[in-house]
């Protein structure tokens, strides 16, 4: 399956000016041999920066949990000292009063200090995050109208103009052609976030409003929601409640001018996923329009490191609406590229316990002239393990999707590595006993040591006991 860039295992790895890209296929990714490493395209390095983002945003959720479980011991203490030192408590439709002695004050003003610090800390941080991945999709949009304006120079507005005085400052052409296009991007980003779509569709001749169609309700609304924490502490505002208006978003009752909003973490995975599909989506029809030289490289990069990758992490409903956008705008794709993202896609839907219905959009396609890799795809999709072996066989060691590390790492060879004839198929084709990378993290010798260390440390402790 397909590998992430910068170091993450199954990624490019360099050695001295050489790199070995590992792809675990037909999940379905091609498998490269060892080559020297070329410099990744400027529209990917953009859009991976931003999803790499996204990536560590949603991981430090962790942190917000951690502060919910503190705020709940920290109440829980409050509710203790009210049990044991309070007096005069009262509760009424679910509020409660009672008096602090004073010899208890100081003890109940630090509990309550803490509690509330961490109160604080459970709204602060959750909208720290959103506002850091909305404050990143600036950055990733600024630099993407750089590219294209780096491409197509002629896009710049007519209107931005230098006097004679400002040229005089400049030392080369290129100087004069790099202040332009920062004030245009300068220009650009003071505006809203619908209003960068409409310039790039202007500009591009891509209609992105309305290829994003699906998409801007819950954009405009998240861009709009975070103006508001930023500006506001949340509080909805007359033009909140406009903009969302103008694009069909439904809006609660009680989502009131002056009341304040919030950020559960259902929201804050649906935004950051909306912020994922609308870069991932911005980027491929305009670099596939601007670099169409590069068409066969973007399908490999989309198709591995952003399809396959999703689906190894279990994000299948964000890679199943990826892939389908692609089997609709990526009309230029090889056959052969459209097959393997279709398989994909099938996978997705079987993973997410939806096989009939994977299975049913397979038998839609024509298989029959495809490749052995791509049939052998389509027989692992259908459970159909007699057919999978025997074109393993017939396929041998390595093809354009397959090789060894596809059979123990691709998520469309889960069940298969738990059939009881796998391994023996495995060694017939590559001469070497299947061992699962799970098995090879349990046998390294570096784990095996950390293991032993911590055990003599536990007898130890016990001994003392």
């Amino acid at each position: 399956m397909g590998s992430r860039p910068k170091g993450e295992s199954g990624s490019q790895v360099e050695i001295g000016s050489d790199s070995e890209e590992y792809t675990l296929s037909q999940g379905m990714a091609k498998t490269k041999k060892k080559s020297v490493k070329q410099k990744d395209p400027i529209f990917w390095e953009n859009l991976i920066l931003f999803l790499d983002h996204i990536e560590s945003l949603e991981k430090s959720l962790i942190s917000v949990q951690v502060m919910r479980r503190l705020h709940e011991l920290e109440s829980k203490k409050i509710e203790t000292f009210i049990k044991k030192k309070a007096t005069n408590v009262k509760e009424a439709e679910g509020n409660i009063s009672f008096n602090v002695p004073s010899l208890y004050s100081t003890e109940y003003r630090k509990l309550k200090h803490e509690r509330d610090n961490s109160a604080n800390a459970l709204k602060i941080l959750p909208r720290s995050l959103f506002v850091s991945g909305v404050s990143r999709f600036d950055v990733f949009i600024g630099t993407l109208v750089k590219i294209i304006l780096d491409t197509q120079p002629n896009i710049i507005s007519p209107e931005k103009t230098l006097s004679f005085a400002d040229i005089k400052c400049f030392k080369t052409i290129r100087e004069a052609v790099d202040h332009l296009i920062d004030k245009e991007i300068e220009a650009l980003l003071f505006d809203s976030h619908s209003a960068h779509l409409d310039w790039l569709s202007k500009k591009t001749g891509v209609q992105l409003q309305d290829k994003l169609f699906s998409e801007i309700p819950v954009f405009v609304e998240l861009t709009e929601r975070r103006n508001l924490f930023v500006h506001v502490d949340g509080v909805i505002s007359e033009r909140y409640l406009r903009q969302c208006k103008e694009v069909d978003v439904k809006i609660a009752k009680e989502c009131a001018k002056g009341s304040e909003l919030g950020m559960d973490p259902e929201y804050f995975k649906n935004s950051m996923e909306c912020l994922y599909r609308v870069a991932t989506k911005v980027t491929f029809l305009l670099w596939r329009k601007f670099k169409q030289s590069e068409i066969e490289k973007s399908d490999e990069l989309f198709n591995n490191d952003i399809a396959v990758h999703l689906i190894k992490r279990k994000r299948y409903d964000l890679a199943e609406k990826l892939l389908i956008f692609a089997e609709a705008e990526f009309v230029e794709s090889s056959e052969e590229m459209r097959k393997a993202m279709s398989i994909n896609l099938a996978l997705t839907r079987k993973l997410a316990g939806r096989k009939a219905e994977a299975i049913a959009g397979i038998d839609e396609i024509d298989w029959s002239a495809c490749s052995d890799d791509l049939r052998l795809g389509v027989a692992a999709l259908k459970d159909d393990y007699k057919e999978v072996f025997r074109l393993m066989e017939k396929i041998g060691e390595e093809s354009h999707f397959i090789n060894k590390e596809s059979y123990k790492d691709d998520p469309i060879f889960e069940d298969l590595r738990h059939h009881e004839s796998f391994p023996n198929v495995f060694k017939k084709v590559y001469g070497e006993k299947f061992v699962s990378p799970i098995e090879k993290v349990i046998k390294d010798p570096r784990l095996k040591k950390v293991v032993d260390t911590t055990k003599k440390k536990l007898i130890k402790a016990a001994g003392k006991k």
